[in-house]
């Protein structure tokens, strides 16, 4: 969807895809994973779309966070879609930009602000498996054709607004 709408976006990938093409003879999992525009643009797509709209933890020892107390036990719904798309914590949070996710930029993002997969020991089991079936999906569809948008495109895509994980209607 995001390729469609960003031609720029897609021909720059289409660019870094063609030219490791040209120059590796195998295209290898160190090779794809290490494609810096193909992250960043994949990055890009879990901020605007991250596979579940939240998570939840349970706090395992009283604490207080700025002037909240937090008892042990407590419950905690942690909102990944508002965080991925709050400006105190992304520029132009609605814009699809990947830029936003190389060098200095990358840098600057607010740690625990991008949590795509959830964080620390109880992150999604499957990220590195995700990660790479994301990667090598799109390197190989790039490979052959391009994407764009139909007469049938919504645009903006709507999703369900009262389900755990965002699909599309």
């Amino acid at each position: 969807y995001y390729l469609a709408q960003h031609k720029h976006i897609q021909e720059r990938l289409i660019e870094e895809i063609e030219d490791v093409r040209k120059n590796q003879s195998d295209i290898t999992y160190e090779v794809v994973m290490g494609l810096e525009y193909l992250d960043a643009v994949c990055s890009e797509v879990l901020r605007m779309n991250p596979p579940v709209q939240m998570t939840y933890r349970t706090c395992v020892e009283s604490t207080v966070l700025g002037n909240i107390a937090i008892d042990k036990g407590t419950f905690i719904r942690i909102p990944i879609f508002a965080m991925q798309h709050d400006e105190k914590y992304f520029v132009e949070p609605d814009v699809f930009n990947p830029d936003r996710f190389l060098g200095k930029n990358k840098e600057g993002v607010v740690p625990f602000s991008f949590l795509p997969f959830g964080e620390g020991p109880r992150q999604c089991i499957g990220m590195k498996f995700a990660s790479m079936s994301f990667k090598l999906g799109l390197f190989h569809a790039l490979s052959r054709f391009s994407f764009e948008t139909c007469s049938e495109t919504e645009i903006p895509p709507k999703y369900h607004p009262t389900i755990l994980l965002l699909l599309p209607y």
